[in-house]
């Protein structure tokens, strides 16, 4: 995993999305991540919530827990259709609305 990750340029990266087929496999590629990249912002999903503690131990800044979020839109679904279609359209690249950051105005 380290040699794809150099091979990469994870060491210039400023963010790292880990997104692996099982939690186990999430650790691990955090924990090489950080190792490679101290200073990128790394965010990483997760199916099970209770492996969000050990995920952050490992170096992940932010944890997203795929299964709960899906229920949750799932669930939002039944009685917001209107405000699902907003998310989905937001998670979805090149359609619908876009979302991007941007810098606030200072005083």
């Amino acid at each position: 995993r380290s040699e794809v990750l150099r091979q990469a340029e994870i060491g210039t990266a400023k963010a790292v999305v880990v997104a692996t087929d099982t939690d186990d496999a999430t650790v691990l590629t955090v924990l090489t991540a950080r190792e490679l990249a101290p200073e990128a912002w790394i965010v990483a999903a997760v199916r099970e919530t209770e492996n969000i503690p050990l995920v952050r131990q490992s170096g992940a800044d932010q944890v997203v827990v795929s299964s709960a979020t899906a229920g949750r839109l799932l669930g939002l679904s039944t009685s917001a259709p209107q405000l699902v279609t907003v998310i989905e359209d937001l998670l979805t690249a090149s359609t619908g609305i876009a979302a991007s950051p941007c810098a606030s105005a200072s005083s």
